[in-house]
């Protein structure tokens, strides 16, 4: 088999490629099981890379894949959603979200893993989304870092969609509070608005850490 450039070197690994007898554990003589399926090692250390190939490890047994809980809910938990938009006044503020888990009866920790924010003014310096926990600035490192602290204020999209959604992994107890306040600083009025997105975990407790990034 030729790569792109017409060099012949395989380009699976070798127990991928039984179907083409370059595999000897497909062949009855040799001690394979006869047939053109792929059959998988069966210790460790096989394959490309070492340790084995497609999720096994020594011995055959099969490693769970669990993916990272920062990107993605694991199984069992009720996800988090919460999405506001206000037409604010000029000059104004105001708590777009203002959320203790505690409140709505949740004993359990709460993780945010994603947020966005919306406005549809001309100028930036005018508008700023502040998110704090227990009144302490969280994400301090998002946002322009012309200003001191960095000015969160512009969005990734003109809405609140799956697109605008910025990376931003929060741990909550049940007592938390979590406040996300918009300022209007214009002359005119202007929509803001804020989504956050995580999830409810019930079951597991994790490490807890105070300030979201």
């Amino acid at each position: 088999m030729s790569d792109y450039w017409g060099n012949n070197r395989p380009l699976l690994p070798n127990w991928l490629q039984a179907s083409t007898g370059a595999d000897s554990r497909n062949d009855p003589a040799a001690g394979g099981n006869g047939t053109t399926g792929v059959k998988p090692p069966s210790g460790g250390g096989g394959g490309d890379g070492g340790g084995g190939d497609g999720g096994y490890l020594s011995g055959g047994k099969r490693m769970p894949v669990e993916f990272p809980r920062h990107l993605y809910p694991p199984p069992g938990v009720d996800t988090v959603d919460f999405r506001i938009v206000r037409e604010m006044d000029p000059g104004t503020s105001f708590n777009l979200i203002d959320f203790t888990p505690q409140l709505f009866g949740i004993q359990s920790q709460v993780y945010i893993t994603q947020y966005a924010v919306f406005n549809d003014g001309l100028l930036e310096a005018n508008f700023a989304f502040q998110p704090t926990l227990n009144g302490f600035r969280i994400y301090p490192f998002h946002g322009n870092p012309a200003f001191n602290p960095p000015l969160i204020s512009l969005g990734l999209a003109p809405d609140l969609s799956n697109y605008a959604l910025i990376n931003g992994f929060l741990t909550m107890n049940p007592q938390d509070r979590l406040i996300w306040t918009c300022y209007n600083k214009d002359t005119v009025a202007v929509a803001m608005g804020v989504r956050v997105v995580g999830y409810v975990d019930m079951v597991s407790k994790r490490v807890t850490t105070r300030f979201g990034g």
